[in-house]
């Protein structure tokens, strides 16, 4: 797949497979889609970062939520990387494939939208693009820490650590 496909299809315009999606079905996909709220917590004294994800689902079916504590973490913006990388990885197990991602980290939205370029989180851009190909739809936005409260309440048990 060449860049001007794959940045087709990470905008929702081409679904894998190289099948167009008319617009109407693609507003349709994207009202229809799970909101997932991410956050991350750093600790610089021990390196660990709580990762949090909350998704809600515009369906009957129940929301859910996550958190973990990764080791060895080097810095906020990786931690806020990882926490979208968890989200997706549970999005996969959750067969949630059309899935909106808020992040209150405007940079790590903006790397991961291509319009910026960080070597720090390379990798886990890297993964958190492979991972993107398994969605029917799949976007990420960056909104304000305040709009964010749902997934910061989950990220809490780095406090437990200290």
């Amino acid at each position: 797949m060449d860049y001007a496909q794959w940045n087709l299809e990470k905008q929702g315009q081409i679904i894998p497979g190289n099948r167009r999606i008319e617009p109407d079905r693609l507003r349709s996909e994207e009202e229809n889609s799970t909101i997932c709220h991410t956050d991350a917590a750093w600790d610089k004294t021990t390196s660990h970062a709580s990762l949090a994800w909350v998704f809600t689902n515009p369906s009957p079916f129940s929301d859910h939520q996550g958190s973990r504590v990764q080791s060895h973490v080097s810095s906020p913006i990786m931690a806020e990387a990882l926490a979208v990388r968890s989200a997706l990885q549970q999005a996969v197990l959750l067969d949630l494939t059309n899935t909106k991602i808020y992040s209150d980290n405007q940079t790590l939205i903006r790397v991961i939208n291509n319009e910026l370029f960080d070597k720090e989180i390379y990798g886990v851009v890297h993964d958190i693009t492979n991972l993107s190909v398994l969605f029917v739809h799949l976007s990420f936005f960056s909104i304000s820490r305040a709009e964010n409260g749902k997934a910061d309440f989950w990220q809490n048990p780095l406090s437990e650590l200290n």
